[in-house]
């Protein structure tokens, strides 16, 4: 079961507060426009599911969180409504190399008043499961046409294991 949460206000507050420490990533699907997005999400992951949010430059591009020794790269898309079970997770077909162990996917509403922890998949299970869509395909989940080729799992595939546990071992109920 995906994790859905109200984001709390001073975390929202205190990203808005500062000067964008991350800039435009290489392979950025939206060029930067959604660093504030992964930012808050990043710090509810470490607030709510207890991941140690990382802040090294170096690694950054490759991974934006830690647990038990384990590099976890947040995937983060913003969106309107709640997300379908059948809705796609996707990662950039320019960012097959990071370096990360496994991969976390959340959406994050456009207001920030909600954020929805999807669930994990190890990174060699992701590429695995995945489905490959070009540069101009139409995804027949939503319509979506892919702005970048990407690869793509659907929320339904996804472990929720992991992301339930955190959430539980922080003393947290849904």
């Amino acid at each position: 079961v995906m994790i859905s949460l109200e984001i709390p206000k001073d975390i929202v507050e205190d990203i808005k507060s500062k000067p964008d420490p991350i800039g435009e990533l290489p392979n950025s699907i939206l060029e930067g426009e959604g660093n504030i997005y992964n930012a808050v999400a990043v710090q509810v992951c470490e607030r709510c599911l207890g991941l140690t949010a990382i802040t090294s430059k170096p690694n950054r591009y490759h991974y934006n969180l830690e647990h038990d020794g384990r590099k976890i790269e947040l995937k983060v898309k913003v969106v309107n409504s709640e997300p379908r079970s059948y809705y796609e997770t996707s990662i950039a077909d320019s960012n097959t190399n990071q370096k990360c162990d496994d991969y976390l996917f959340g959406r994050v509403k456009t207001d920030f008043s909600k954020i929805w922890i999807l669930g994990s998949l190890p990174r060699d299970e992701y590429f695995k499961r995945a489905r490959f869509r070009k540069v101009g395909d139409v995804d027949p989940s939503n319509g979506q046409i892919a702005k970048q080729s990407c690869h793509q799992v659907r929320i339904d595939e996804l472990d929720t294991t992991l992301i339930n546990s955190w959430f539980n071992n922080r003393g947290n109920t849904l």
